[in-house]
Order: structure tokens, then C-alpha cells, then sequence
């Protein structure tokens, strides 16, 4: 045999090892599909949010040391409901969310928890109109300073 005749032989059988090793590979693969779900199957299932209910009760005396955390997931729906002995304002800044109570009042507020992080709820207390007016801008100016939170919500990543 001449040498291009040889070399003819060899490139053909190089070719059909290397379409054997393909086709038993591509079966391996089918095999293993067929029991996994691929990544993007995974990924395209919907996961449904999970709701959260939380209750937060505000005493007429507010401020205190001791906050309340609040944990919940990432995308949550919370449903906050707030009962206040006082007239007052919540907020929850970072998600620019707030509350207006009256006194001996029930509210709730219901948001997604989009953003991870550790965030405080804070109560501002409206002046009591039966107070003489120095200590109501007292109560005033003691409500809105930097004291620290009624309460705090740490929202998880997943």
C-alpha cells in the first residue's frame, strides 16, 4: 500500500472513533437530562412569594430600648398589622412606606420585600393636644430625633 493510501485508512477510522465517542457521549448525555432537570427548566419554575403577617402594638410610651426584628425572605408579602394606643406617624424609610394612626387604632400595611437589608420602623408619636406647649415641642422634638427604632425589619436574601 502507497502512503496516501494509508493515510486515507487511518483518517477514516480516526473519524468514525471520534463519531462513536460522539454518539456514546451524546447518549450519556440524553441519560442524564432525562433524570436532572436542565438549569433552565430549574430556573423557569415559578416560585410563588411567600406571605408574611406581622404585628406590631405601639403603647402609649413608645420609646423604650427594646426594638422588635422582624425577619422575613426576600420578595415576601408582609402584611404588617399595627395597633397604636396613640395618634402617631410609622415609617419604614428605606422602602418610603409609612402609617398614619389615630389613637386606639388598627391599621395594617402590606408591601413586597424587594430590598435585602436590615431596616428600621420608626414611630413618631403626634403631640397630645391637652399637654401645655413646652412639653408638647419637647415630645415634639424628642419624636423625631435619631432615638433609637420602635422596631426593625431584616429582610433575607435567598
Amino acid at each position: 500500500m502507497n502512503a496516501q493510501r494509508i493515510f486515507f485508512h487511518i483518517r477514516r477510522a480516526s473519524l468514525l472513533g471520534a463519531a462513536i465517542f460522539c454518539c456514546a457521549s451524546a447518549l450519556t448525555q440524553e441519560n442524564k437530562s432525562a433524570q436532572l432537570p436542565s438549569k433552565q427548566e430549574r430556573s423557569s419554575k415559578p416560585m410563588e412569594p411567600e406571605s408574611v403577617r406581622l404585628e406590631l402594638t405601639i403603647p402609649s410610651d413608645a420609646h423604650s430600648n427594646k426594638t422588635v426584628v422582624f425577619k422575613v425572605p426576600q420578595n415576601a408579602s408582609v402584611s404588617l398589622q399595627v395597633k397604636s394606643e396613640r395618634a402617631g406617624e410609622l415609617h419604614i424609610h428605606a422602602y418610603r412606606l409609612s402609617l398614619t394612626l389615630k389613637d386606639q387604632d388598627t391599621q395594617s400595611l402590606k408591601f413586597e420585600a424587594k430590598a435585602s437589608g436590615k431596616f428600621n420602623i420608626e414611630w413618631h408619636p403626634k403631640p397630645s393636644t391637652n399637654k401645655d406647649p413646652k412639653q408638647e415641642a419637647h415630645e415634639h422634638a424628642h419624636a423625631h430625633s435619631h432615638a433609637a427604632p420602635l422596631a426593625s425589619l431584616e429582610v433575607q436574601p435567598l
